[in-house]
């Protein structure tokens, strides 16, 4: 019997609450909504129904946006050690690359505290958001092959686990529709559940093979998408980020690391981290011809992370 998965990335905020204004249909609600809850201006839909509870998804539109756009898209998922998750992880971010003219998409999936998930479970929720998106993408005003994917700690392993042909998916989905993200922005990222020092503890939870399957790292190759890595100097993560790396580099895979000196694992969500991770999103997107112009964001003196190379 597999036990409840405890949590290994430390303390996260808890989820909040969401409404629904669509469900998985592709006609939405104008651009203009405020959920009060959150101050948050984005459109709300349902993508998937589960057993536990409808999941949703946010997306902030740019100014301008129209359905008949091909914007390229990015979804965040949040943190949490695959046992809690709060949509309010990326809502600066993702508001700022609206500003910037993509549709910025956070996703919601089922939890281990909420809903007795496992990382799988959680894997499977982000491949079919992944889906969702590309498959309402002519009514998102998305180009559907200029959709990224990102997160930080689990949720970096939930975007990563999106571009893998072996994860595993939901039985309801349209597998048809590729969930393979064409860029991934990774912060603070688990990448590897089989051959970590906790590689027994992920096995006892969701079994060995699966553990694997869910391990990214073990699958780079010349066809994994190019890639931002963002990690603390003091994460005890950050080998994982660098092998990550190094191993896409070797490949021929576009990867690049950037370390923030002195910080730890959850460091990327406050100021003026928040500032200086998001400069180096709108650059890497930037320079795969998905963003026009400089960045907009002012970095606070001090705040400047350093790249690495293998």
């Amino acid at each position: 019997m597999r036990r409840p998965f405890i949590s290994l990335a430390g303390p996260f905020l808890p989820t909040i609450g969401f409404v629904l204004l669509s469900r998985a249909s592709p006609c939405f609600a104008a651009p203009g909504h405020v959920d009060a809850r959150t101050t948050d201006t984005a459109k709300v839909f349902a993508y998937k129904k589960t057993p536990q509870r409808d999941l949703s998804v946010y997306l902030d539109f740019p100014t301008g946006w129209k359905a008949q756009d091909k914007r390229p898209a990015i979804v965040f998922f949040s943190g949490g050690a695959w046992s809690v998750s709060t949509l309010n992880q990326f809502r600066t971010k993702a508001a700022y690359l609206a500003s910037r003219g993509m549709v910025a998409a956070r996703a919601d999936y089922r939890v281990r505290k909420k809903d007795g998930a496992t990382p799988d479970v959680c894997v499977q929720d982000a491949r079919s958001a992944m889906r969702w998106l590309r498959a309402n993408a002519a009514t998102l005003g998305i180009d559907p092959q200029r959709i990224a994917a990102g997160g930080s700690s689990a949720g970096g392993h939930l975007a990563a686990c999106c571009s893998l042909d072996g994860a595993p998916n939901d039985p309801a989905d349209d597998l048809k529709i590729s969930c393979r993200p064409d860029a991934l922005v990774l912060i603070s990222c688990v990448t590897d559940l089989a051959t970590t020092d906790r590689a027994a503890q992920f096995a006892e939870v969701v079994g060995a093979e699966v553990a694997k399957s869910i391990s990214p790292l073990l699958y780079i190759s010349a066809g994994t998408p190019p890639t931002l890595v963002m990690c603390g100097s003091e994460d005890r993560w950050l080998p994982q980020g660098k092998a990550y790396v190094e191993k896409a580099n070797a490949a021929g895979a576009r990867a690049d690391l950037y370390i923030a000196e002195g910080q730890p694992h959850p460091f990327a969500s406050q100021p003026p981290w928040d500032q200086a991770t998001v400069k180096l999103i709108d650059e890497f997107l930037a320079s795969l011809g998905w963003l026009t112009g400089p960045p907009t964001v002012q970095v606070p003196d001090g705040a400047a992370l350093e790249g690495w190379h293998p």
